[in-house]
């Protein structure tokens, strides 16, 4: 998905969907913190939204979360950003998740490497083919909630095709789910039959079961070895409903 031909969809979707782009997204941060700024009027009765004075404490020092949320300081930035929430939920969720739209530009990052699709957790976004952007990336680590309310539909600036969406939920799905097992040489927890994770994606290998038992270490795969890489030893459950 190097490219920009084919990877934003120009045809402007009737409905929100998974990928659309929108500008000046709002970015909350949680303070760094164990203890939260309370925002009270001066009075000190919990504050109704409004412009005006305000007096702010450490909880440390109120009764707060009692009876009720509390209004807290926090910093913010706004940001364009890219709808990471599913199409299907869009509509009948109040919250969407999702990830600022970063400019290439003064980072590090080897544009080649980042759209050969070499990083574990960034997301390549070619510029845009009517310039509404340049090259950039999603860190996909580095994700927020926002509500669907602050968003409008005629704000949206882009959105992407139905290939480059397969993509970019392939990589949301490496970056906070990847496949695990145990690694050759750590002990194993549980008596079982396990079967090389990492081998389950090759064409023409057996894949055998091998049984291992608690206490013992893990041993290497052959078809692992190889090609030079390490086994992921996974458990083998009963096949059944879950």
């Amino acid at each position: 998905m190097a490219g920009e031909e084919g990877f934003y969809d120009l045809s402007s979707p009737v409905f929100p969907q998974q990928g659309d782009i929108f500008p000046n997204l709002p970015l909350v941060h949680p303070p760094a913190t164990p203890h939260l700024t309370i925002l009270r009027e001066l009075d000190g009765r919990p504050w109704t939204p409004k412009p005006g004075q305000l007096q702010a404490s450490s909880e440390q020092f109120l009764a707060a979360f009692d009876d009720a949320p509390e209004y807290v300081a926090v910093s913010a930035e706004r940001s364009p950003g890219i709808v990471l929430t599913q199409t299907c939920d869009l509509l009948d969720h109040e919250l969407w998740l999702i990830c600022p739209l970063f400019s290439l530009e003064g980072t590090t990052i080897d544009a080649g490497n980042l759209f050969a699709d070499k990083y574990a957790n960034l997301f390549g976004m070619p510029k845009h083919p009517l310039e509404y952007f340049d090259a950039g990336y999603l860190d996909l680590g580095k994700c927020f909630v926002i509500r669907k309310q602050v968003v409008h539909e005629k704000d949206r600036i882009a959105s992407l095709s139905i290939a480059a969406q397969h993509a970019l939920t392939d990589k949301l799905s490496q970056t906070l789910t990847r496949p695990w097992g145990y690694a050759p040489g750590e002990l194993v927890p549980a008596t079982g039959r396990y079967r090389c994770l990492r081998c389950f994606q090759f064409d023409g290998l057996a894949n055998e079961i091998v049984e291992f038992r608690a206490g013992d270490k893990f041993g290497e795969c052959a078809d692992c070895l190889k090609i030079k890489k390490r086994a992921q030893w996974r458990i083998l459950r009963k096949h059944a409903r879950y």
